[in-house]
């Protein structure tokens, strides 16, 4: 090994131990925070399969389930490992995610630099996506390991990639491929990934001008014709990953159509979707450039002015078209640019899931490519130009020391749920969605009154919101005024007829109030909207004895322990119902 090689070694040996130092100082705080009642409880706090450790049963589970929108094995077993390891120790699992966020950071400057051989380049790419405010919501959030594993196996398959390239093989080809489908079973967004290769291979790899060379080899990988165009020959090397990507797509359309996730095209037209994707491409971009005022939940608009989407698409048709013309002096812009919108196209809104316009966590990949954009550009004009040289480090340093300086603060906010709505609240106090939020984590607090504040706000900004009036109701329950809480729970249904929380409230308060006909009633319509929830089952159970049909509480008893194998309340009820059968 020459002393070049030696010394490039040592470079990247210390650019690595910089990313590490940096991540840390920055996220260390988070082993002391607490779950967040925003998807924690759907991912960890109040899922029995999770609670119950890694068994042959849960891994059947990890592989066959689509709760929460996703088919995401791998990230249900992650979660299942951290369980083990962790129990309900909330701190254990947000280390998990920064060590990921760590490891990700690395392989990308890695990858990066194996391709390009731009050492510094490839490093302030990793640096800005290390520290960038953006990125917090993805290593702070538990629920958001989804995007850190599946970026993780991205930048594999990505490196795998790299590899292929340099000797072809069909063993290195189904390596990348293997890479692509575990990440797809952590979260089915990395599904872009055959167009990323496609840009790839314009830059950095230039494919298009080596492709002779590899003509051969690539016969006996996809046996195809040597006299295809090298543009095709790339093509009909993604069919496969093209192929895989269409499944897991049509997966997740299944598993949020489910969960009822996808609004309809009534509530959201196409061509209202169109304009609000123009916009929202900017808005990521200007919170790029000043990440302020991030927040857990952006409400949608519904509809922007017509001046706003005309200037959208101006500025989106204005950077496509500089690019362009500049992609033979400067193809990284075409390549970062494109890496972009293609990597952001599948949660830009196009195709609507949930109530939200943007997320910080959908950033993480594709801001990638504005990043590579960023530093070939600052490296292209340093060269050019000598003077720039001496403003471009300590201005780079500048940089990431204030994204630094406000990401540590943004990690802050994600103490718990209360600071994290607060936050929310206060960067956009129409925000009903972090209102109801708040409410309940006031109430969990036992702040009843500043509670009972936050939902009253939320119903009048929207009174259409089905969620807060289940949430009152909670309160109002909580207070000591059942019949007040009633009428809550039957205007979320009202509003929203396949509300299974509201039906269980409902029910739990009719039974209390021993209208047990009606309770039934409400508590099966739950259960056949949501058969997975063993609290359901459990409630099912003691409306049975009071009605004093034991083997029918007796099968929704056990119902609930398959479900839960710890149901402390199942298990008491069955031990009750066994003394009575047995008197």
């Amino acid at each position: 090994m020459s002393m070049q090689n030696i010394f490039e070694g040592q470079k990247r040996l210390i650019i690595c131990i910089s990313l590490s130092i940096t991540i840390l100082s920055i996220y260390s705080q988070v082993s002391h925070f607490s779950f967040v009642s925003f998807d924690d409880q759907v991912y960890v706090t109040n899922n029995a399969h999770i609670q119950s450790g890694i068994t042959w049963e849960n891994t059947l589970w990890a592989f066959s389930s689509m709760e929460a929108g996703f088919w995401q094995p791998l990230t249900w077993m992650s979660l299942l490992l951290d369980f083990e390891l962790y129990r309900l120790d909330a701190g254990g699992y947000h280390l998990t995610n920064l060590l990921i966020h760590l490891f990700n950071t690395i392989l990308l400057f890695l990858v990066l630099e194996g391709m390009t051989k731009a050492l510094w380049q490839s490093a302030f790419v990793a640096m800005l996506f290390a520290v960038h405010p953006l990125h917090v919501e993805p290593v702070a959030w538990i629920s958001s390991r989804k995007d850190l594993l599946s970026t993780f196996f991205f930048f594999m398959a990505i490196g795998a990639y790299g590899l292929y390239v340099k000797k072809v093989s069909i063993y290195r080809y189904l390596l990348v491929l293997c890479f692509f489908i575990l990440g797809l079973m952590a979260k089915s967004m990395v599904a872009t990934l055959p167009v990323v290769l496609l840009f790839l291979d314009f830059w950095p790899l230039a494919r298009c001008s080596i492709i002779k060379k590899n003509r051969v080899d690539m016969d006996v990988v996809l046996g195809n014709n040597s006299r295809r165009d090298s543009l095709m020959w790339l093509v009909c090397e993604k069919i496969p990953f093209i192929a895989i990507a269409l499944v897991f797509i049509g997966l997740t359309f299944i598993a949020e159509n489910r969960l009822g996730a996808l609004p309809s095209i009534a509530s959201y037209p196409l061509w209202v979707r169109l304009e609000n994707a123009s916009v929202a491409y900017i808005l990521y971009i200007i919170k790029m450039l000043c990440p302020a005022e991030l927040s857990i939940f952006y409400l949608h608009p519904g509809r922007y002015d017509t001046w706003q989407i005309i200037g959208s698409l101006i500025i989106l048709a204005g950077i496509m078209l500089t690019v362009f013309l500049l992609r033979r002096k400067m193809p990284y812009l075409l390549v970062g640019w494109l890496w972009y919108l293609g990597t952001m196209a599948p949660v830009i809104g196009i195709v609507q899931i949930g109530g939200h316009l943007l997320a910080d966590r959908y950033a993480y990949i594709p801001l990638i490519g504005l990043f590579i954009m960023t530093a070939w550009s600052i490296g292209d004009i340093a060269k050019r130009c000598r003077g720039v040289k001496k403003v471009v480090l300590p201005l780079a340093l500048f940089s990431i020391i204030i994204l630094s300086l406000l990401s540590h603060f943004q990690v802050r906010h994600w103490q718990n749920t209360a600071s994290i709505f607060e936050h929310a609240v206060h960067v956009a106090p129409y925000n009903y969605v972090a209102l109801d939020n708040l409410g309940i984590a006031l109430m969990r607090e036992n702040r009843l009154p500043e509670a009972q504040l936050n939902f009253e706000k939320a119903i009048s900004l929207n009174p259409q919101y089905a969620s807060v009036y289940n949430n009152y109701g909670n309160l109002l329950v909580k207070q000591g005024y059942a019949e007040k809480a009633k009428k809550k729970y039957e205007q979320a249904l009202r509003i929203n007829p396949h509300f299974a929380e509201a039906h269980f409230n409902l029910s739990v308060l009719l039974t209390n109030q021993d209208d047990l006909e009606e309770a039934t009633k409400h508590l099966r319509i739950a259960i056949d909207i949501n058969p997975q929830n063993a609290d359901y089952h459990a409630v099912l159970g003691v409306i049975m004895i009071k009605s004093k049909k034991y083997s029918e509480a007796r099968k929704s008893l056990q119902e609930s322990l398959r479900l839960h194998p710890d149901a402390k309340d199942a298990l008491r009820y069955l031990k009750y119902l066994d003394s009575i059968e047995k008197e």
